[in-house]
């Protein structure tokens, strides 16, 4: 069946979106999974459309478009028939038997309110999941809103550390709406999938899903995110190998992603706070380049852009890094200390995991050097525990730092004191007295693998 999608002013808004977003029609083709023909056959042969290749070019065409651009296009392409058959607007929320297809407005009206009262949950995430959990299911499985709002929650989760959740997240997503999700909304949830894989450290595999996601998506803050992650995930295979050669490799690559990401953002999404971090990311890779001009220059930017709490602790626990690596215990373990006590309650009752973890390797390294070994392998125990499997901090594996101080410690104190040593912190562990009040500020709750990482040293 065509559509109404023959008139010279629907030709005309098609060509000057595929200027705009400097795309030839063999690329809009690809994109839209449609033969080249057909796009050359409409816009200069004047021939009309199929619904259903109308159908995904709407899907190519709205990626990055309000309500009111996706509600001209579909005027423009002719679907306005098929347009809430199709669920091209969020009116599609059926449930019940299938055959009745009749919308459920108090359901679709509650499931609006639902993620309005998420994002007013603001620092509270888990409150936000439940409420989005409720918008998932209000909306019903045949909704693209209910994968927007499951996405949300694997997001969510992933700030919080619940990392096994996330995973579990996306296996539901994708066998619940694989057959639902616009393009807009898929692409988000690859985006999803790509920074679990970094968050857990799986650099190479982030990187080629950041990749791809690079070379299909037109959706601006998706593009953004993809080149910043990236960019960490070069950061981080170059922080990690052993190879110099390959270090330089990677930081370079690190340096170029970071800046597609930083420069994009200047030209179509100037938010402070997202360039806040792209300029601090760049930081950290100038310094660990050698680089220290380039690093602080651009630390100084990102603290001009700040307009929340997160990216100032950043800065801060950058400069203790830099204290500590200066020689400066001192300085570095009362910046990080503060870090510690903002990012432990920072989305109340729980608080940033990775942070809290980052600042507590400073704190365990920078007693370390006063020789006050006790407390550092408490807080080092900490610090492994809250911090994903295998996460690095200055080249080496959280997972490592207490066995070396342990080490360190059964040497000067003796094997007696130091089986006493670590009957106190088994205590302390199990009481979530001391540093190990964090352990349950974190979903979940890490006091068990505090307790074996214990029982190993």
């Amino acid at each position: 069946m065509t559509t109404s999608a023959s008139t010279d002013d629907s030709r005309a808004q098609l060509r000057e979106w595929m200027k705009r977003h400097h795309l030839n029609q063999s690329r809009l083709a690809q994109l839209a999974g449609l033969n080249r023909s057909i796009i050359f056959r409409f816009l200069d042969k004047k021939q009309p459309l199929s619904q259903e290749s109308a159908g995904k070019l709407y899907h190519v065409i709205t990626t990055n478009a309000d309500v009111i651009e996706r509600t001209e296009w579909i005027m423009r392409l002719g679907l306005d028939e098929v347009a809430e058959s199709l669920g091209f607007l969020p009116v599609d929320n059926y449930v019940g038997n299938p055959v009745d297809r009749e919308p459920k407005p108090n359901q679709l009206q509650e499931g609006f309110s639902l993620i309005h009262q998420s994002v007013q949950a603001g620092r509270d995430l888990h409150s936000a999941i439940r409420y989005l959990e409720r918008a998932e299911n209000a909306f019903g499985c045949t909704s693209n809103m209910a994968a927007i709002a499951a996405t949300k929650q694997a997001s969510c989760r992933i700030e919080l550390g619940d990392y096994e959740a996330v995973s579990r997240d996306i296996v539901r997503i994708d066998q619940t709406y694989n057959g639902v999700m616009d393009v807009r909304t898929r692409m988000r949830f690859d985006l999803i999938q790509a920074q679990l894989e970094y968050v857990c450290n799986n650099y190479a595999h982030a990187i080629s899903l950041f990749a791809r996601l690079l070379r299909k998506t037109l959706d601006y803050d998706v593009q953004l995110s993809a080149n910043h992650f990236a960019g960490l995930c070069f950061s981080g295979l170059a922080e990690t190998t052993k190879e110099m050669p390959a270090a330089i490799r990677y930081f370079d690559m690190a340096e170029r992603y970071l800046l597609t990401s930083l420069r994009g953002r200047l030209m179509h999404n100037p938010d402070h706070e997202q360039l806040a971090y792209d300029h601090i990311r760049l930081s950290q890779v100038y310094r660990r380049m050698g680089k220290h001009r380039e690093a602080q220059y651009h630390l100084t930017q990102a603290l001009g852009l700040c307009s929340s709490e997160e990216p100032r602790l950043y800065i801060e626990l950058e400069n203790a890094t830099v204290a500590l690596a200066d020689g400066r215990p001192k300085t570095a373990r009362g910046r990080a200390e503060y870090c510690l006590e903002r990012w432990s309650a920072l989305w109340e009752p729980y608080g940033y995991p990775l942070g809290m973890a980052y600042a507590l390797a400073i704190m365990a390294q920078a007693h370390t050097g006063a020789r006050c070994k006790r407390m550092a392998l408490a807080e080092s125990i900490a610090a492994a525990v809250l911090a994903p499997p295998d996460s690095h901090y200055a080249g080496e594996k959280l997972a490592y730092l207490p066995g070396h101080i342990a080490r360190r410690l059964q040497e000067e104190a003796g094997e007696r004191t130091y089986k006493h040593y670590l009957s106190t912190l088994h205590e302390e562990v199990a009481n979530h007295s001391g540093i190990f009040t964090n352990l349950v500020r974190v979903v979940p709750d890490r006091t068990q693998v505090a307790l074996r990482l214990l029982d190993s040293l």
